[in-house]
């Protein structure tokens, strides 16, 4: 294995390397380029990993190459990228995947700022897809932001892929699919995750749930389709760092309330039904919730077929 010289991002959670393979790697396909992601070793702040043994159990290991399955039942594949494994060595962790191409958040950017539903449409379904996958795996995402959904480099060009588990939660105890889920528990000034995209129970120091991830998941798709948040930009001027969470939490709550009149009045732009209707099936959720995970790509999957045939539009 060889890193190239230069890091591609450097981040909260270690450091990203674009690297290629030389000779034989086990479970490398030759030459093809691929991602070392590293991160040194510094008392029990290892959030490495803690991704690692969650990937691991995510992808399971089959035949020295660690590869996607689908749900118990079959009818979810997840878009995750290829994971050829993570080490712990002495002063350093570092995990292996497959070179993946441009974030979401550089599509939107690309786009003007500005994606039409019709066009996010089957990148969200992948998404929730994905997350319906973690979560029957006993895993919570935490951190859904449109930096951490990536496109494929070369194949899966056109498929949304979900990255960085540094700071997944395990919700329940046991069997990820009958054990105890874990209750809800506010803590006081701890926050985990990104401002603008995190649920009102992050806000409130709580650890994400399934309801959580899918919360934010409707705010990538508010970000995406109106060009902006109504909670981010003036609200925040002349606030100081340790105010900023409280500060969010109460903007993004007043804008719950009528969250139409906010992205109006703040970036001009109407709310997608879909959008709306996804958020609002999830903000009525319980924290210890299961997602009827069907109901929500109907509403994706119906809205964009109304779109297409020219009777619905957002």
């Amino acid at each position: 294995m060889r890193p190239r010289r230069f890091i591609t991002e450097e981040g909260g959670h270690g450091s990203i390397y674009l690297a290629t393979p030389i000779g034989s790697f086990s479970g490398v396909p030759e030459n093809t380029p691929y991602l070392v992601k590293a991160e040194a070793r510094k008392g029990n702040a290892q959030s490495l990993a803690s991704e690692i043994e969650v990937w691991n159990l995510l992808t399971k290991l089959s035949n020295k190459r660690l590869q996607p399955r689908r749900c118990k039942d079959g009818s979810v594949t997840p878009f995750f990228p290829d994971y050829y494994g993570g080490k712990f060595e002495t002063g350093v962790n570092f995990m292996i995947m497959e070179r993946m191409g441009c974030t979401f958040s550089d599509e939107i950017k690309r786009c003007g700022d500005i994606l039409p539903f019709e066009k996010i449409c089957p990148w969200m379904l992948q998404i929730l897809d994905t997350l319906q996958y973690s979560h029957e795996q006993g895993y919570t995402h935490g951190d859904l932001k449109p930096a951490n959904f990536v496109f494929g480099h070369t194949k899966r060009a056109d498929s949304l892929h979900l990255i960085d588990f540094g700071v997944a939660y395990k919700y329940r105890m046991g069997n990820p699919l009958t054990g105890k889920h874990n209750v809800y528990a506010a803590k006081k000034n701890h926050f985990t995750g990104t401002l603008e995209y995190a649920s009102i129970s992050a806000h409130e120091g709580a650890r994400p749930s399934r309801r959580d991830d899918l919360e934010s998941l409707a705010y990538v798709m508010l970000r995406a389709c109106c060009g902006g948040l109504p909670w981010i930009g003036a609200a925040l001027q002349g606030v100081k760092e340790k105010e900023k969470n409280s500060r969010v939490r109460a903007e993004k709550q007043k804008a719950l309330d009528d969250i139409d009149a906010a992205v109006m009045n703040a970036l001009g732009q109407p709310v997608p039904l879909p959008v709306r209707t996804f958020l609002q099936h999830v903000r009525s959720m319980t924290y210890e919730e299961t997602p009827d995970y069907d109901y929500l790509r109907k509403v994706l999957k119906g809205a964009a077929l109304l779109t297409y045939a020219g009777i619905f539009h957002p």
